[in-house]
């Protein structure tokens, strides 16, 4: 409220901050985050299509016990949409689902590990999608630590995909996006703030699931 602008540009805004940014009168644009039912412009990836053609991939693939790791933003009060539409996707298939396939966890590193400790001692994942190029990273290391092998006992799929992880060798299974598409949409929503003409809408770029050697058929 000191800062004197004409417009706020949100990048990755968590809900809580969202949520008071559409209360206020100063246009703002969320680039990402979750703004279902909230009154501001947003641009970002829609992935709803990626994760649902991920699981069907999966699925295929003989896995039936898929995990989704993701921040809480994503799962509370309720799942997003994204991760509604992925959990759905694994329902109609019969794999019922619960708590597993989509866990509450402690953020933080300490937090992650206990998670796939606990993940791995029983009824050990044969899929695991990580949301955040650094979780993803540290999941790896865990599964290297465990002498895990990827994707003979453990198929990854990383949501996001860092230009980091190009480097991996083999590849790894991602969603893929073009950025310049939300550049522009950005360029776009500035000019009619500049006009004064600020719109609301929601307009997402459309994302597709890349299928990497990350992943293969489930163990048996």
């Amino acid at each position: 409220k000191e800062m004197e602008v004409d417009a706020w540009i949100v990048s990755a805004g968590s809900r809580e901050l969202l949520e008071w940014f559409a209360a206020q009168s100063i246009p703002t644009m969320a680039v990402f985050g979750r703004t279902d039912g909230l009154a501001l412009a947003r641009t970002g990836p829609d992935k709803a299509a990626a994760f649902q053609d991920a699981a069907r991939q999966l699925i295929a693939l003989g896995h039936r016990r898929i995990v989704l790791i993701t921040l809480a933003g994503r799962r509370k009060p309720v799942p997003g949409n994204v991760e509604r539409l992925f959990l759905e996707e694994m329902r109609s298939h019969g794999i019922k689902t619960g708590p597993y396939n989509f866990p509450d966890w402690d953020e933080t590193p300490e937090g992650l590990n206990a998670l796939l400790e606990s993940l791995f001692r029983t009824t050990p994942p044969t899929a695991l999608l990580i949301d955040e190029t650094s979780k993803f990273i540290a999941v790896m290391q865990f599964l290297a630590r465990h002498h895990i092998d990827v994707p003979g006992q453990v198929s990854l799929v990383s949501p996001d995909f860092d230009k980091e992880l190009s480097w991996c060798y083999p590849s790894i299974a991602h969603m893929e996006w073009d950025n310049a598409h939300i550049v522009r949409r950005v360029v776009r929503w500035v000019a009619a703030v500049k006009k004064g003409n600020p719109d609301r809408e929601t307009i997402n770029v459309p994302t597709t699931f890349v299928t990497g050697d990350s992943i293969g058929p489930a163990k048996k």
